[in-house]
């Protein structure tokens, strides 16, 4: 007995390949699709498995939009939807149930995409059709999942912010997208990436699009679009403080912080800000006994020295330097060294710079060191440099001391200089552009902007030298409010991204000078895409 009882004892399978199909209706036992002269009434999916139907409520969508919501029960493996008793549907009209990503598999979540229950109230269904694609407005890449949204409310700048749409599709992997069962009409658009998946623009980072000018949909002509979405500009948002070490204030932002400004309660006090990605840093000196406030947006950061690690900040230590003897620097470069702490003096005597070609040393005189100007982080040596020639500097203990008065381990830096021979020239010119506007260009090779330069219809051409043999690309933006970055749109403002495009450089050779002439009208109208790398 016992031995049957556990011979017939049930339990799920084990083996065999995992379910990836989602659920199927069977047609047979559900209400008919795409009805023509529908009536209120009852109706009913079955499915072949047992589902899940998740969030309806905001999930499933109709269009054009109901007075009173649609009422779902469940069960097993079907789904009945039922209209309110006092919902009046509207004469000759094609209704669409969109029901999203809401119809799962019981057990493995393998979701039904798209469905559309669809229905007519007169003799025929709305037949046109409405398709397009969307792009990242930065990178110029396809964004996926991006709802595409069509509303017949036209004259209301609060219709992302409350209304369900009349129409909506969802971006594909390629960024496409396709509504159906359309009516001829006129209409607002706007794309949106609802990350919280309420068919509402209701968080400032979520991705929205929208179009210039109102669009008319009818028979007559193909109806497509093109539109561009942008994360809603937000300031930059404090979320981490960090004051414990003396000598710094580090200030983590959801964004980057460059427009980020502060003021200082004790008016004297120098501060050096360092911008590192989402990171403000913000550099101080003051006596051990001190108090003072910074002010930051709405936050109040009060420092007592008192209370702090008196680590001065660590050590001083160097962090980079342009020249290396793989790469070297050209004649005419400076030496740049870069530290982890803002520099207050250099002592020259305690630094010495030698010629090393063939083990022979040979002390160099006359070169200059300074702290940089735009940098205080920053040390520059400069000397009319001999091609050929290799260099090795050599920096004391004693000769950096950083705000705090510390000092660094000696350390040297060998570095050789670049034949003109071994570099190319890019002669760099913009064309057809307009006249009221700047245009920043980046030359960028692989992640890292070489040269920045800001071009105008009056001065639209640069030459550039010195640079490595190589493959470069030139991101161009069309740069309207002139503050030399690319800058997202604003859709309360009526205001759309500012445009940038990629464009790729003739491959520069050793004692090569390439010309590279783009015409903006031209690449404007490409409708290959291209892509700047991630800020």
């Amino acid at each position: 007995m016992l031995s049957l009882y556990s011979c017939a004892s049930t339990g799920n399978p084990s083996g065999g390949p995992k379910d990836k199909t989602p659920p199927k209706i069977l047609d047979e036992n559900s209400t008919s699709n795409f009805q023509t002269n529908f009536t209120k009434q009852q109706i009913e999916l079955n499915f072949d498995e047992f589902i899940n139907l998740k969030n309806p409520q905001q999930q499933v969508v109709i269009s054009p939009p109901l007075i009173y919501p649609l009422q779902f029960d469940h069960r097993g493996k079907r789904i009945r939807i039922k209209f309110h008793e006092k919902e009046v549907l509207k004469k000759d009209v094609t209704y669409s149930i969109s029901f999203g990503e809401s119809i799962e598999d019981y057990r493995e979540s393998n979701k039904l995409q798209n469905y559309k229950f669809v229905f007519g109230t007169g003799d025929i269904l709305d037949s046109l059709s409405f398709s397009g694609s969307v792009l990242n407005a930065y990178s110029r890449e396809p964004v996926q999942d991006i709802l595409v949204m069509l509303y017949d409310t036209l004259y209301r700048d609060s219709i992302p912010y409350q209304d369900r749409p009349y129409y909506f599709a969802k971006t594909d992997e390629d960024g496409n997208f396709t509504i159906e069962n359309m009516k001829s009409d006129t209409f607002r658009i706007f794309a949106l990436g609802d990350a919280n998946l309420n068919y509402i623009y209701d968080q400032d980072s979520e991705l929205i699009g929208f179009t210039d000018s109102l669009y008319i949909i009818h028979d007559s002509i193909r109806s497509t679009i093109n539109m561009e979405v942008f994360a809603g500009s937000t300031k930059p948002s404090i979320y981490d403080i960090n004051k414990s070490e003396y000598g710094v204030v580090r200030l983590e932002f959801d964004q980057s912080p460059l427009d980020v400004s502060y003021t200082l309660s004790d008016t004297l006090m120098d501060v050096y800000p360092q911008v590192k990605s989402d990171s403000l840093l913000l550099w101080y000196n003051m006596p051990t006994d001190t108090m003072f406030t910074f002010y930051i947006q709405d936050d109040t950061i009060n420092i007592n020295t008192n209370t702090l690690k008196k680590t001065k900040a660590g050590p001083l230590t160097n962090l980079d330097a342009n020249a290396s003897l793989s790469s070297g620097i050209m004649s005419n470069d400076s030496l740049k060294v870069t530290f982890n702490h803002p520099l207050s003096t250099i002592d020259t005597s305690l630094i010495k710079l030698y010629y090393t070609n063939d083990t022979l040393e040979k002390a160099l005189v006359n070169w200059n060191a300074n702290v940089l100007a735009n940098d205080p982080f920053g040390m520059s040596i400069s000397y009319r440099w001999r091609e050929k020639d290799s260099i090795t500097v050599s920096i004391d203990s004693a000769a950096l001391l950083d705000i705090y008065e510390n000092t660094i381990d000696s350390f040297g830096v060998t570095f050789k200089i670049e034949e003109a021979e071994k570099r190319g020239i890019i002669q760099f010119e913009l064309l057809e552009i307009k006249d009221n506007l700047d245009y920043v260009v980046e030359i960028r090779k692989g992640d890292t902007v070489v040269k920045k330069l800001v071009l105008t219809s009056d001065n639209n051409t640069a030459i550039l030298p010195g640079l490595k043999a190589g493959k470069y690309q030139a991101v161009i933006i069309e740069d309207a409010n002139k503050n030399r970055r690319w800058d997202a749109g604003n859709y309360l403002e009526h205001r759309q991204s500012e445009i940038i495009r990629t464009v790729d450089i003739e491959e520069l050779r050793e004692n090569w000078e390439v010309e590279s002439s783009v015409n903006w009208k031209k690449v404007l109208n490409q409708k290959t895409k291209t892509k700047p790398k991630k800020r």
